[in-house]
């Protein structure tokens, strides 16, 4: 007997693997619904019963959460309203169409960022968008929403939340058969779950480092954790786990050549499987199953268990991975029956299906195998017409070999094309590679002569001021000229100090936020108000989108500002200062005096370094900046982003 691997990957992602509960817990939660109050309450209800949908049938949690929408729209509670909208997307998840699920996500994501601050439920959309990328196997923006998922739990110091998100890289790593790095992060997940309510909600982890166990040829560790995730997701009561599970056991224990046992767990999966009404598993299932009726010689059991699923797959909607699993596992088990008539026809339609998914992949393949595949089909009516004068077994037998050498054409074909395609892909990502080293490179050497070149403008002079206070000491003859010069040493040394600091606040951040820029300038303008107590600085601020500024863009934002008010206050004569700062689309700064104005000066040739370097900062950032006349009189200074 030849065995097949049952060891699939049924991965989830760990941020959405909820308390799915028995039905008990679903008839208490019914009748909390039933008994709410007040509408509030009643929607709180509701939604506790949606957080548990991966215990009942996709079509339940569609019509509760479309109530709790209603509802929380007729109260005005935009908390409940994208919670519902949340659950509507989950069922999108769940039937499968998983285009849709991702653009809901994606909005309901971004909704709530702007209303609401970090919490349980933020971590729980990520981990459907997560659930969302695995299925369909986006397995570069997964990683990446991992990574910042790690980060942004260990910030609010969420000990949940980091787990499931460690947990989502051991998913990506064992999905890409990197074991030993899966093991890893799966221990480092395990390490944050000492709570026993974490081994439950998260007991798919056990799952999956059992699959890990198994490929590393590690049978009794294999076993031992597998019979720990049956545990926690049967203390859970969370049918969607336990059903992984229980495939996964029934999987390693046909392995082990103990098929009663393995039947057992199988079907015991798909019967739970059927009562949460995930399709596409259930499908997946039902083949794998199927195989295994096959490798161990019974294919009428196998043959009808992949007729209902092929009845399932087209009711609800064709999945071309999951129709050509069927379709493969009917031909094996017609193989095994000796039905080779229905074993052709079962292995032409996975062909068929096989050309369907390579029609996505590659238009130019589609026509040369199109038409390979009519010049075929029309050879053998020929031939089955010659063949028709002959006796009924020849013409039976005659067909068969046509159709073996047709198909060993084909797969010779599609194996070709798959190599000739890997190649192709390696080679654009070794140039992609290549290209990103250079350009990172170039960028680097371009940021380093950046920041040398403010250092030298911003800290030359104070250096050079320092230098020759001290010589003014040194050489001095008075007390009261080495006062003077101690005086400016003084003064020159905390201009140095001032400027680094402000150097060093905007390049040790990733970005900054023009909230957070316009802070920075509220404390120098604090600092300085002191020194000038005849004219009035005020800062006026109206954000309501507050983009963010990479960090070199930050310290020209806030350099030339401060160059502009220094400006006014020394040179304008003016009463009064004021700075506005608007964020919208676009943002944009504005520092406005009623002074007698130097617009003259700015506009022509005669403007000094300071105005020169403004100039040269907005140049370099891209963004305009211009000097205008105030009707009554003074000068404002307007800088603004040119893109959205």
């Amino acid at each position: 007997m030849v065995r097949h691997s049952y060891f699939f990957l049924l991965l989830l992602f760990c941020s959405l693997c909820t308390s799915g509960q028995a039905p008990t817990r679903i008839d208490v939660l019914k009748l909390n619904i039933t008994t709410a109050p007040t509408a509030p309450a009643k929607i709180n209800a509701i939604l506790d019963f949606c957080d548990q949908w991966e215990s009942y049938n996709p079509d339940t949690l569609l019509k509760y959460a479309g109530w709790a929408k209603q509802l929380a729209v007729e109260q005005k509670d935009k908390h409940s309203d994208i919670v519902a909208d949340y659950y509507q997307a989950v069922y999108l998840f769940q039937v499968n169409k998983l285009d849709s699920a991702s653009l809901v996500i994606n909005e309901i994501i971004t909704r709530y960022r702007k209303s609401f601050p970090y919490d349980d439920m933020l971590i729980r959309m990520y981990g459907l968008k997560g659930n969302i990328l695995l299925r369909t196997t986006k397995m570069n923006e997964l990683m990446a929403q991992n990574y910042y998922l790690v980060k942004l739990t260990e910030e609010h110091k969420d000990t949940s939340g980091l787990a499931r998100a460690t947990l989502g890289i051991g998913n990506v790593n064992l999905k890409l058969k990197k074991y030993d790095d899966a093991l890893l992060w799966y221990r480092k997940a395990l390490a944050l779950m000492e709570n026993p309510l974490y081994k439950r909600k998260l007991s798919f982890i056990y799952n999956n480092i059992a699959i890990v166990f198994y490929h590393l040829s590690n049978q009794d560790s294999a076993e031992y954790y597998i019979k720990l995730g049956l545990r926690y997701s049967r203390e859970d009561q969370n049918l969607t786990n336990l059903a992984n599970s229980l495939f996964l056991y029934g999987g390693m224990l046909a392995e082990f050549n103990r098929l009663n046992e393995a039947e057992a767990n199988f079907k015991e999966a798909i019967e739970v499987r059927r009562r949460i009404g995930d399709i596409f598993y259930l499908i997946t299932d039902m083949a794998q199953l199927a195989l295994f009726y096959a490798d161990n010689n019974y294919p009428d059991k196998g043959i009808a268990l992949c007729k209902s699923g092929l009845e399932l797959a087209e009711k609800n909607g064709q999945s071309y991975a999951n129709m050509n699993g069927l379709y493969e596992a009917l031909a094996k088990n017609y193989l095994v029956a000796g039905d080779y008539k229905n074993y052709g026809e079962a292995l032409s339609k996975e062909l068929a299906l096989k050309d369907s998914i390579y029609k996505q992949n590659s238009a130019e393949s589609l026509a040369e195998m199109q038409a390979k595949y009519e010049l075929q089909k029309k050879e053998n009516i020929i031939i089955q017409q010659k063949l028709d004068l002959i006796s009924k077994n020849y013409l039976l037998y005659s067909f068969l070999l046509l159709f073996f050498f047709t198909l060993v054409l084909s797969t010779v074909f599609f194996r070709n094309y798959r190599k000739r395609q890997k190649l192709k892909m390696q080679l654009m990502q070794q140039q992609e590679k290549r290209g990103s080293e250079i350009a990172v490179a170039e960028a680097e050497e371009a940021e380093r002569k950046r920041i040398a070149a403010d250092l030298h403008d911003s800290l030359g002079a104070y250096a050079a001021s320092i230098a020759s206070n001290i010589d003014r000491i040194y050489f001095s003859e008075t007390e009261n000229g080495n006062l003077i010069a101690l005086k400016e040493l003084r003064n020159n040394s905390q201009s140095i100090v001032a400027q680094l600091g402000d150097t060093i606040w905007a390049l040790k951040k990733d970005a900054l936020s023009l909230t957070a820029i316009s802070d920075r300038l509220k404390i120098f303008i604090q600092k300085i108000q002191t020194s000038y107590p005849n004219i009035v600085i005020d800062v006026f601020e109206n954000i309501t989108v507050d983009p963010l500024l990479p960090p070199s863009q930050a310290f020209h934002l806030f350099q030339i500002v401060k160059e502009a008010v220094n400006n006014a206050l020394r040179h304008s004569h003016c009463k009064t200062i004021i700075l506005t700062i608007v964020g919208d689309q676009n943002w944009k700064v504005s520092i406005s005096d009623n002074g007698r104005g130097m617009l003259h000066s700015v506009t022509t040739t005669e403007g000094g370094n300071g105005v020169i370097n403004m100039k040269s900062r907005a140049r370099e950032a891209g963004w305009l900046i211009e000097w205008q006349q105030n009707k009554a009189g003074g000068t404002q200074v307007i800088i603004e982003s040119t893109t959205n």
